[in-house]
């Protein structure tokens, strides 16, 4: 198991999550089994609102390059080399970097995931959804 999680926690803004309705728990999450996770990155800089693009005719309209999105407005690097720290010091890994989408996809144990973020997981089921995890905390 990695390192033990650090007791100065802050809550993430918009961060709670709710089940979906007729959401029925089944049990704890195998500690042992191995999941993934999307991590969304502070960009450089904010994406530009959409909503003047509404007054102009698409054929007209200015639009960005993929390397633009992510030369100006990707993954900010030092947020990424503070999250691939954290991943690291808590037994998990980087699998994919998508700095125009800014998100980081990370791996790891069950247990070490929970650690990581002071969560515990559990494996639910749902009669249209299927069987997923979600988190408690």
């Amino acid at each position: 198991m990695a390192s033990t999680a650090p007791s100065h926690r802050v809550p993430i803004a918009n961060s709670m999550h709710h089940l979906p309705a007729g959401s029925v728990a089944v049990r704890q999450t195998n500690p042992n089994a191995r999941i993934e996770l999307t991590i969304g990155v502070r960009r450089k800089k904010d994406l530009p609102e959409l909503a003047s693009l509404e007054q102009t005719a698409p054929a007209k309209r200015q639009y960005m390059t993929r390397k633009e999105l992510r030369d100006v407005h990707g993954s900010d690097p030092t947020a990424v080399d503070r999250i691939k720290a954290f991943a690291s010091a808590h037994g998990m890994t980087v699998l994919r970097e998508d700095p125009c989408a800014a998100r980081l996809t990370l791996a790891g144990a069950v247990d070490d995931v929970a650690s990581a973020f002071d969560v515990k997981l559990f494996d639910y089921k749902h009669p249209t959804l299927g069987e997923f995890h979600a988190r408690v905390g």
